[in-house]
């Protein structure tokens, strides 16, 4: 069974980390084209119950894989910008205006980001 890790990025923070590893990668890929196979195949063709069920779990994959994918990239952005705007009392005082929305934003997302780790079936979610 492979597992996401989730760690905590900062410890006061409500935000955590999502590591996906490349063998959860591998496996969504892996499976996805075992599906396209199935789907080929006039056994899934011919049976209208196995072609909803192989679509419908193409679907679920591809939006699995799209949900990581994203989250992932919005993370690193936020870990960027935390840097910047959190680390550095130099860059608040020159970007008032800037820090003030990443704050805005630095909130909505470690609620989101926290709250987002309570997902225990993913597929499950993705319907």
């Amino acid at each position: 069974m492979l597992h996401l890790t989730v760690w905590r990025f900062i410890l006061w923070c409500p935000a955590v980390s999502l590591q996906v590893e490349d063998a959860i990668t591998e496996a969504l890929e892996n499976d996805n084209m075992q599906l396209q196979t199935m789907s080929g195949q006039k056994y899934v063709q011919l049976n209208p119950m196995f072609l909803d069920a192989v679509a419908n779990w193409q679907k679920k994959l591809g939006t699995v894989d799209s949900v990581l994918a994203t989250w992932t990239d919005v993370q690193k952005k936020w870990q960027a910008l935390e840097s910047i705007f959190v680390g550095s009392a130099d860059i608040r005082v020159q970007l008032p205006d800037d820090s003030k929305r990443f704050d805005a934003i630095n909130a909505d997302y470690q609620v989101r980001s926290g709250s987002g780790c309570l997902l225990c079936m993913p597929a499950d979610d993705c319907q």
